[in-house]
């Protein structure tokens, strides 16, 4: 065994201490270095993350989910103005809406086809396809399937009759209007507003909705807390 002899004046300390002092010095040097040249490549993963961030945000407004603002008293009393919802685009990829579903969809707007003012055609064009404007001629509405095609579809003493049978209805105010009998034509659907008294749809003027209009079925509020729910179907 060999023992360790310091030098005569210097302090008792034994070469693995020695060495290990080497190494807590080096090892902070490298630290220190590292911190350096680590933020470079932190800034530069900047934009890529923004543009990841904006691909998912298109990705989920195109085929999974979009928030929409309640702008009209047409849906009370089971929507109330500056409620949000949310739409989910899933559940019609795998089967036909359905009678009470609370849906949203595209109508031509205005119907001389004239661009509405606002951003220049090429960049408003770019900013719809991303999902962050909206395209010319088109303006969203939010009602309650009430027709199915082939449905025969009349107003009677305030009560909707579908098919020949009155529809049950705790969604729908009051209504004291009748509407004539009409056959919803294939692929489209009727359309009415819960605030049958206040509302523009299949009866007056906004006619049978397309298939290929309905953007997808609304499922939830979730703003403001207080109108909070999971439930819109009738």
């Amino acid at each position: 065994m060999r023992l360790y002899r310091p030098l005569a004046g210097t302090a008792v300390r034994p070469p693995d201490l020695v060495l290990l002092d080497r190494q807590q010095a080096q090892a902070k040097t490298a630290g220190e270095h590292g911190k350096g040249k680590g933020w470079k490549p932190g800034l530069a993963e900047v934009p890529r993350m923004a543009v990841v961030a904006l691909l998912l945000t298109v990705l989920i407004k195109t085929f999974l989910l979009q928030a929409y603002f309640i702008p009209s008293e047409s849906m009370m009393p089971t929507l109330d103005p500056r409620d949000r919802v949310l739409v989910e685009k899933v559940t019609y990829r795998f089967r036909a809406p359905e009678r009470g579903d609370v849906i949203v969809f595209h109508r031509p707007s205005p119907p001389e086809g004239r661009p509405e003012p606002g951003l220049p055609a090429a960049l408003k064009r770019v900013l719809a396809t991303l999902g962050f404007a909206r395209a010319d001629g088109e303006v969203d509405f939010i009602k309650r399937i009430i027709g199915l095609p082939g449905d025969e579809v009349e107003v009677v003493n305030g009560g909707v009759i579908v098919n020949g049978a009155r529809l049950s209805e705790p969604y729908a105010e009051p209504e004291t209007r009748d509407s004539p009998r009409v056959t919803v034509p294939p692929g489209r659907y009727f359309m009415m507003g819960d605030n049958r008294m206040n509302s523009l749809d299949s009866r007056f003027g906004l006619g049978f909705v397309p298939r290929d209009r309905i953007v997808g079925r609304a499922f939830v509020v979730f703003w403001p807390p207080t109108s909070a729910t999971f439930s819109l179907h009738g």
